[in-house]
């Protein structure tokens, strides 16, 4: 089972219903007390407790990954004017990488190339 944190600007009671209905062990950073903290703390957490961290803070989890690659996975969900994903396309992408078998950990993963 994939364990996901879902990152404070991403985490939707719709998309954390549709996740855990998928089979994923999903947490946010509310249940965490992490509401307000820095995304290293978030992605510190989220790597003590083995999850991959799901956000639409893209800019700034990408450069954490070139800072401290050694982290349980990140999975930047870009959310462009017109191109706007839904979260059972977002639950539906990370099946899809799961299904290829491709690994998380250490690996910094642009959820919109896995929409299809």
């Amino acid at each position: 089972m994939i364990r996901v944190l879902l990152d404070e600007d991403i985490k939707a009671k719709s998309l954390v219903r549709q996740l855990r209905e998928a089979g994923f062990d999903v947490v946010t950073t509310t249940d965490l007390g992490l509401d307000g903290r820095t995304d290293s703390e978030v992605l510190l957490r989220a790597t003590e407790g083995q999850r991959i961290v799901m956000t639409y803070n893209c800019d700034d989890f990408r450069v954490l990954h070139k800072i401290a690659p050694n982290h349980s996975g990140i999975v930047l969900v870009y959310q462009e004017k017109n191109k706007r994903v839904s979260h059972s396309q977002m639950v539906r992408a990370l099946q899809n990488i799961i299904n290829t078998g491709d690994s998380f950990e250490g690996i910094l993963h642009t959820l919109n190339h896995w929409v299809f």
